[in-house]
């Protein structure tokens, strides 16, 4: 660090440079933010939360109930596929593709985006429920077992991340990547489809912090790769050697964002 940094960074009030920091380094803040919350979730607020809404009676348990599809990895995959290759297919349709009122190759890109993203991210998951093997809360009300059995193969020792959390917060940041306008009810909708996994006692909330988490981390991988490519997004945003740059700036920034002309997309 040379010595006319080291001055400036003296200078600044440690408010202002703790906030720096933050800004500057989104993704790393995130993870940290998601690690203080998961952490001690596992070992004070998932157990008596899963008890809690283990009961029938549960305030707003039918409500979440309902939005737990959102969260079906299948009701995104087969409609961004058949999206993804009709559109090619059109794209090469001179005749066809001359007659419809919109550009099939940014829609055939975009169905292929929402794709990667879910896909790529269920993959992920699955992985890392078999490396936990964390015990699912129907385990934990059957027999009070609780915790990690890692490489512990079944149903029953999947529970960690989940995936219904992470394939709804990688749809709803995909959705914001494409559509920013809409992140103001995109977000607080897949947030409660991704809780909805704590209501049902399908999950424990650490489940679906780190679950979500992910989402958002490999949604942002993809929309880095299609950036580098000039595909949906300006190549000239936040550059891919930036590696903390990630997720949280899609759920923090596009909040923020009004003007369509100005976000940076096309």
């Amino acid at each position: 660090m040379t010595t006319q940094k080291r001055t400036t960074l003296a200078n600044r009030p440690n408010r202002q440079l703790v906030t720096d920091w933050v800004s500057d380094h989104p993704w790393l803040t995130g993870l940290c933010i998601i690690a203080v919350l998961s952490i001690p979730s596992f070992f004070l607020a998932d157990q008596p939360l899963a008890r809690f809404f283990r009961s029938p009676e549960a305030p707003f348990k039918s409500f979440f109930a309902r939005l737990d599809a959102l969260g079906d990895s299948s009701y995104s995959l087969v409609p961004s596929l058949a999206g993804w290759l009709i559109f090619s297919y059109v794209c090469r349709q001179p005749d066809i593709r001359m007659r419809l009122p919109f550009d099939t190759r940014r829609v055939a890109l975009q169905c292929a985006f929402v794709f990667s993203c879910v896909a790529s991210s269920g993959i992920a998951v699955n992985i890392l429920k078999i490396l936990f093997g964390r015990a699912r809360c129907v385990v934990l009300f059957e027999s009070d077992t609780y915790g990690f059995h890692f490489f512990r193969l079944g149903y029953d020792f999947a529970s960690f991340p989940s995936g219904h959390a992470t394939t709804a917060i990688a749809l709803a940041t995909a959705l914001i990547y494409l559509a920013p306008r809409a992140s103001r009810w995109l977000i607080p909708l897949f947030i409660a489809a991704a809780f909805s996994r704590v209501a049902v006692t399908a999950h424990f909330l650490s489940d679906v912090l780190v679950g979500g988490f992910l989402g958002a981390w490999m949604t942002w991988l993809w929309r880095e790769a299609f950036r580098q490519r000039g595909w949906l997004f300006s190549s000239d945003d936040e550059p891919w050697s930036s590696v903390y740059t990630g997720p949280f700036t899609a759920w923090s920034t596009l909040l923020r964002e009004r003007d369509p002309d100005q976000s940076g997309y096309r």
